[in-house]
């Protein structure tokens, strides 16, 4: 049905819940894909600090930052060959806003459907943090966009 299906990965159980939809959809192939924010965003996760960073200890943060990523990835990986899937997989870590890299993957991967989990957010809480969601709806061309929220 679908030629190339992209699934955003962030490490929740929001995502690995939207892998299960790879094989009913059917595609020939998955892209996986985990963004990286900015190494600020990262410290202030593991540190609730938010402060001036020096560049040795941006890049460590970085360096790990990114090996969790493709943890994350490898663990949705093996999530699919668990659910039956047994084709192509690429999986890409990416750097900047995550919204506005899932649509550039889309983009540059011709991936004709993108799964995404989606916190469900609404009200206050939606209008303060934004929503991927509702960024990749909005700006995604050439492809559906399937939205799982558990």
């Amino acid at each position: 049905m679908y030629a190339k299906a992209l699934v955003a990965i962030d490490g929740s159980d929001f995502a690995r819940h939207a892998l299960q939809h790879i094989p009913r959809l059917g595609p020939r192939e998955v892209v996986l894909v985990a963004v990286m924010e900015s190494v600020a965003a990262a410290m202030r996760r593991q540190t609730g600090v938010v402060a001036d960073i020096p560049a040795d200890i941006a890049k460590q943060v970085e360096a790990r930052e990114v090996l969790e990523l493709r943890r994350h990835l490898r663990d949705a990986r093996e999530e699919l060959d668990v659910r039956g899937w047994s084709g192509p997989v690429t999986q890409l870590v990416r750097h900047g806003k995550a919204g506005q890299q899932i649509v550039a993957v889309a983009a540059e991967e011709s991936c004709d459907i993108v799964v995404l989990a989606t916190h469900g957010r609404t009200g206050i809480r939606r209008a303060l943090l934004g929503s991927v969601a509702d960024y990749v709806i909005s700006h995604v061309a050439g492809a559906a966009v399937l939205l799982v929220r558990p």
